[in-house]
């Protein structure tokens, strides 16, 4: 986006802390782990893991810690895709070893009984239905390393996880025997550490959380020839009570213009210098329609723009099987940024969530969409006599736009509302 002139944590870390003893049953199961109620045994070693599905290559997903079934379809890993494997045999990971799997925030993959059930991430005290046996499946030797694929085995009752399908309808443990849903991918995982997050877990229809998000209001054009009036309401901006932000482009009459949306901005509340930035986003379309996640630099009030810097990471107009990822910077800015495009291979991104991100350090900006990469930015990139300006803190926003000098006004093809749901907007540092 180009913005108008004037722009109006707990650190959560894998593995989490063990909770107080939880009674599941186990104590009397023959071969039930003779696990401590408050700790992961002494010996037992520790790494990050992903698990992809073999067949459908999905991730399997703790969606925010579970609570409800885990599933695999996630189409790259992050924090939620990424766990902590207790090994309980001590050592590095080897086929036949009994391990525990932990979430970002302290709970345990749990069979519930052997499975039947689906398979959850709630249980803060592993026991014998929180530990697994890891099957290698194919390859030579029992070691364990990443691209290796494995089953996992429930300890007490013997059945496989599986991944029904690819996932969606929930991952259970209830397959006598290993074979391409009940196999995984072993990965692991970036060195980024999260620092700050959303995951807009707020009730349907209610504002977002005013202690991470402001909004800017207002029409204007907002330095485009925008034809949106931004508003704070929750009829354009709101949490849908499913885990996702919703910004809602209307057409209506407000404040002078014909059509109403949304533009949230963590200015004041929170910036960053370096890091991923990355957000989990299904956009909207149709002629006319902007939707956009970016960054600007947080000293826009004292130097303006674009020598604040700014750093677009999803946009897409026009043709909404490619998204743009751009740096402005002065002496190369508006329509003449540094900038290149993602194409999806097939359909829209429209059609369903991705992961739009950035990774960002000194002298260097990397733009990726679901973990695949497809631009790279150095000073010596820039036009001659112009200076990079990204080595300073930069504040996240995320806006729908309607009309503007980049995508060109909605006609009468373009449906109204458009709506851009956002599953979460995550910050990282090494």
């Amino acid at each position: 986006m180009r913005p108008s002139p004037m722009i109006a944590l707990a650190t959560m870390l894998f593995g989490g802390c063990l909770g107080s003893a939880q009674d599941d049953g186990d104590d009397n199961d023959p071969g039930a782990i003779p696990l401590s109620s408050a700790a992961i045994p002494a010996g037992a070693t520790t790494r990050p893991i992903t698990l992809q599905t073999a067949v459908g290559r999905q991730f399997v997903s703790a969606e925010n810690g579970g609570g409800g079934a885990l599933n695999a379809n996630r189409p790259a890993a992050s924090t939620w895709e990424t766990f902590t494997l207790y090994d309980l045999n001590g050592g590095s990971l080897q086929s036949g070893d009994l391990v525990n799997l932990g979430t970002l925030d302290g709970h345990f993959l749990c069979a519930e009984n052997g499975g039947g059930g689906a398979i959850n991430a709630t249980r803060t005290d592993p026991q014998g239905w929180e530990t697994f046996r890891v099957v290698k499946i194919g390859g030579s030797g029992a070691a364990v390393t990443d691209g290796d694929q494995i089953a996992l085995q429930t300890q007490v009752s013997g059945l496989y996880v599986s991944a029904v399908n690819g996932g969606g309808a929930g991952m259970t443990a209830d397959r006598p025997a290993a074979s391409g849903w009940e196999t995984f991918v072993v990965g692991g995982n970036s060195p980024w550490r999260l620092v700050w997050s959303d995951e807009f877990n707020g009730p349907a229809g209610s504002a977002i959380d005013g202690s991470k998000w402001g909004f800017d209001t207002g029409g204007g054009g907002w330095g485009n020839a925008e034809l949106e009036n931004y508003t704070s309401r929750t009829d354009n901006v709101r949490q849908n009570g499913q885990g996702q932000l919703e910004i809602v482009a209307r057409a209506e009459s407000f404040g002078g213009n014909s059509f109403t949306s949304g533009r949230i901005n963590t200015s004041g509340r929170f910036t960053q210098t370096y890091g991923r930035f990355e957000a989990r986003i299904k956009m909207p379309s149709g002629n006319g329609i902007w939707p956009a996640f970016w960054s600007l630099g947080n000293n826009i009030g004292s130097v303006g723009w674009p020598t604040c810097g700014e750093l677009d990471i999803m946009e897409a107009v026009r043709d909404f099987s490619v998204n743009h990822g751009s740096a402005h910077g002065p002496g190369y800015s508006g329509g003449n940024p540094l900038t290149a495009t993602f194409k999806l291979a097939s359909g829209s991104l429209a059609d369903d969530f991705h992961i739009y991100a950035i990774e960002w350090a000194p002298n260097e900006v990397r733009w990726f969409v679901d973990n695949t990469m497809y631009e790279r930015r150095t000073p010596a990139d820039l036009p001659p006599g112009t200076t990079w300006v990204y080595d300073h803190p930069f504040f996240l926003l995320l806006n729908v736009a309607v009309g503007g000098n980049f995508p060109g006004p909605p006609d009468a093809s373009t449906r109204f509302p458009q709506t851009m749901a956002v599953d979460y907007v995550r910050v990282f540092t090494r």
